[in-house]
């Protein structure tokens, strides 16, 4: 990857924002998630790194969806049921079993308003993937399709202060 590709792709977008200004706000807020989702998309493989979690966000009509994907041991603190059986290991059968307390971590974790109003978060997956890491899915669903969406994350806080989301 060249290091050089998320500041060209910020150039870019500034350079593609200057004629939408007068477009809508959702135009613009969905294309601001698309090419930071392209920015970031070559890191992807190192989201398994311990302090380093990372997420795409698309939004579709009245739902945006979030695949985040974060490393094992930091999937823990989040949700230490994930090891149910205690071993320092998570397992693919334990993942299905701590699904609740994911979903309750993950929704409370990560906020999503559409238009200034709240969007009910629900964890449509989550598994194990190669390299020691977890991803989830995460679907919201606002009450009808925004012309503005704000994110926050809260569960960085739980991670710790040096944990990075890309």
């Amino acid at each position: 990857m060249a290091r050089g590709r998320p500041l060209h792709a910020l150039h870019a977008l500034s350079a593609l924002l200057a004629p939408l200004h007068a477009r809508s706000a959702r135009a613009v807020s969905m294309f601001a998630l698309l090419a930071l989702a392209w920015a970031v998309g070559a890191r992807e493989a190192a989201a398994h790194t311990l302090g380093l979690s990372s997420g795409e966000y698309k939004v579709t009509g009245a739902e945006l969806t979030a695949r985040v994907s974060f490393a094992v041991a930091d999937g823990l603190r989040l949700v230490p049921t994930l090891d149910a059986d205690g071993d320092g290991r998570v397992s693919a059968a334990e993942v299905p079993r701590a699904t609740a307390d994911l979903g309750r971590a993950l929704s409370e974790g990560i906020v999503v308003t559409g238009d200034g109003g709240p969007c009910r978060a629900r964890l449509a997956d989550a598994a194990l993937t190669e390299g020691d890491g977890l991803l989830f899915e995460l679907v919201f669903t606002c009450e009808s399709a925004p012309r503005e969406v704000a994110l926050s994350l809260p569960l960085l806080t739980a991670l710790g202060e040096g944990h990075r989301h890309v």
